[in-house]
């Protein structure tokens, strides 16, 4: 990889870096939602919240599938066990990804155990 896609690979990186930072908030905001709505005895605020984690899986799916199809590139152009690694992480990163997007789709008590 010449340095100048290095460069642009690192501000597409910094770009997702902010998007991680409003996961954070807006995963905390779907969490109070969620609290609320224990607190409270009712599934009033349960839509809002499930479509944030929706929401927000949607997008990390994006951003792995471009971080899988980063990492294969560059694999494909040194062939190293290292960067094979990398591209093989990467995937199955996607892969439960994708298995949490479609959890929460189908099973809104999917991501909490029943022993807490």
């Amino acid at each position: 990889m010449s340095d100048q896609e290095r460069i642009d690979v690192l501000k597409r990186e910094n770009i997702i870096w902010v998007i991680y930072i409003l996961f954070a908030i807006f995963g905390t905001k779907a969490n109070n939602l969620e609290v609320a709505d224990l607190y409270n005895g009712n599934n009033k605020n349960e839509k809002k919240y499930r479509t944030i984690n929706i929401i927000i899986f949607i997008v990390a799916v994006f951003i792995y599938i471009y971080f899988t199809t980063l990492a294969y590139k560059v694999y494909q152009k040194n062939k190293k066990t290292t960067t094979f690694m990398v591209f093989v992480g990467s995937f199955l990163i996607l892969i439960g990804g994708i298995l949490f997007l479609i959890a929460e789709m189908l099973d809104s008590e999917a991501m909490v155990p029943d022993e807490i």
